[in-house]
């Protein structure tokens, strides 16, 4: 896919997630992940998949902290 589509897909995918975070029954629906038998309220997932990213972007400053590497512009944005 060229640069353009890929955009036009992400724009796609944040409209679409924003309709079914907009859901006034949001807290209620449930959905099926690898990690459990059962299903799982969205909304949770959602916070766990959120808190997962932030530990991947712990782990990658610290050890660009710890190989004296600069952080880039979206990283010092984010994090200082």
């Amino acid at each position: 896919m060229t640069k353009e589509q890929l955009l036009k897909k992400w724009d796609e995918a944040i409209d679409e997630l924003i309709t079914l975070l907009s859901d006034s029954k949001i807290g209620e629906k449930t959905v099926s992940v690898p990690w459990s038998k059962e299903p799982v309220l969205a909304v949770d997932m959602l916070w766990g998949l959120d808190s997962h990213e932030i530990l991947h972007q712990g782990w990658n400053l610290a050890l660009m902290d710890h190989l004296n590497i600069e952080r880039f512009a979206e990283l010092k944005a984010m994090w200082g």
